[in-house]
Parts: C-alpha cells; structure tokens; sequence
C-alpha cells in the first residue's frame, strides 16, 4: 500500500509539474493553485520517504550515494526558495497573507529556481531510472523513445535562454503565448526527457566507476 501511494504521488508531482511550468497556458490565478497542490504533495512524498533521511549519515559515502545526496538536497533547498517566493508573488490564492514587499527580487528568485528545480527533479527521476526499467519487456523501447526525446530537449535547450533563468538574468518567460498549448508541453517534456537522460547517464557513470574500484 505504501509503495502504490508513492507511485501516486510520483505520478501527480510529474503531471503537475509540468503544468507549473506551463505557466503562460495556465495564467496567473491557476498556477497559484496548482502551486498549492504541488506544495502538498512534496510534503507528501517526503514523508513517505523519511527512511532516507534517517539514513543521510549512516553507512559509507560512495560517489553515487554523493551524487544522489547532492541532487536531493539541492532538489529540496530550489523548491523551498521557490514556494517561499510563490507566497511572497502570490495574489490570488493567499491573498489574505500581508504584503510581503520585495515581489521583484521574489519573481527572479521564483522564475529562476523554477528552471533548477526542473533541472534537478529530471536528474532525480533520472538517478532511478535504470532501477526503473531493469528486467522491463519493453525498456527497449522506451530507451528509443528516451533518446529521441533527448535529442529534441536538446535542440530545445539550445534554441531558449534557460541559463538566463538559472542567473537571473532573465525576466520574461521563455515560451512565447501565441505557440500553441500542444507545443509547449512538447518543449516542456523534451526538455525534462533531457534532464532524464542525463541523469541516468551520470548514475550508470559513476556506478561503473565504483565497480571499477572494487575490482
């Protein structure tokens, strides 16, 4: 039963995920509220996994166990900046909270954890993929699908100014409002497909080289 809620929770964090990010499909009001219900459910999955943090400084320190420690910290530091900034920016949703001041600084703040947040939650996924999809009939094929998708999130990524995000140096979304709403979520999961990817390529890496040790 504990691991059909975790596979639940996982699932709702993606899809909702990606409709934060779609925020100029959404507008202003929904994205406060799919915000709140994205802020729910991390909750939610932090405590069906509070094993992992029992176990944050017991047993040896592996290069993987650091890459996997590192990504889930920095993960868990980027959304609570981003929910704390949401609360500062939000207008509809907790609108009965006092004015905050600073909305400036907040909405880069905001705009730029958003991007590392993406970032580092597609490296997260990416860190369980091959567990994932090891023994799987049809892994095959979704590792087809993956680098092809990969590919795409790649030329995405070079054609957008993500890193501006990233710095702060941009204000604006990426996405233009007149592309139509299909496309954007393409974008959107093309570009995740890249984290993924990535992410499982840094595991598959540094497990090779742990082994390489043992030997």
């Amino acid at each position: 039963m504990r691991r059909t809620f975790q596979i639940v929770t996982d699932a709702l964090m993606t899809i909702t995920l990606f409709l934060l990010m779609a925020f100029q499909v959404t507008g202003t009001q929904v994205h406060e509220y799919i915000g709140i219900v994205m802020a729910v459910l991390i909750i939610a999955h932090n405590v069906l996994n509070h094993r992992w943090y029992k176990r944050l400084f017991k047993g040896r320190y592996t290069s993987v166990r650091v890459w996997i420690t590192g990504m889930n910290i920095a993960l868990m530091a980027s959304l609570v900046m981003q929910m704390v900034s949401g609360i500062i920016l939000s207008r509809y949703a907790l609108s009965f909270l006092p004015s905050w001041g600073r909305e400036a600084i907040a909405r880069r703040i905001h705009l730029a954890c958003a991007q590392w947040s993406y970032l580092l939650t597609g490296l997260h996924l990416g860190n369980h993929w091959l567990m994932v999809m090891r023994g799987k009939q049809w892994s095959s094929w979704v590792k087809a699908l993956g680098y092809i998708l990969a590919i795409c999130g790649l030329v995405v990524l070079m054609q957008t100014d993500v890193a501006g995000y990233m710095f702060m140096r941009q204000t604006f979304f990426i996405y233009a409002d007149s592309e139509p709403v299909v496309y954007t979520f393409l974008k959107l999961v093309c570009l995740f497909a890249l984290y993924v990817f990535s992410g499982s390529r840094m595991m598959k890496f540094l497990t090779r080289m742990n082994r390489q040790r043992t030997i």
